[in-house]
């Protein structure tokens, strides 16, 4: 395996237990974690700066709760942070 493991994450269920699931591949494999949170600028009308903001501080405050949860389950697994503005699917 090479490289690092890559997680999409935006606090939901499903994105927790996938962050665990990374956490376990990562530390098993001696691999570096990158929590991933994705955003789309508004399809309609362009991108308006105070949502631009507010979707980033929600992505800031979902990944750190990510990092910390990947703490806990393993804290020998080096965990980054990427806020992407894209698509989720895309940004990963």
């Amino acid at each position: 395996m090479s490289g690092e493991v890559l997680v999409g994450y935006d606090g939901e269920d499903g994105s927790k237990a996938a962050l665990r699931t990374a956490v376990g591949i990562a530390g098993a494999f001696g691999r570096g974690l990158t929590i991933v949170f994705g955003y789309a600028p508004p399809a309609m009308g362009g991108q308006v700066a105070d949502l631009a903001r507010a979707v980033e501080a929600v992505g800031t405050t979902a990944t750190d709760e990510a990092v910390a949860l990947a703490r806990e389950i393993d804290p020998s697994v080096v965990a980054s942070v990427e806020l992407v503005n894209d698509r989720p699917a895309e940004a990963l």
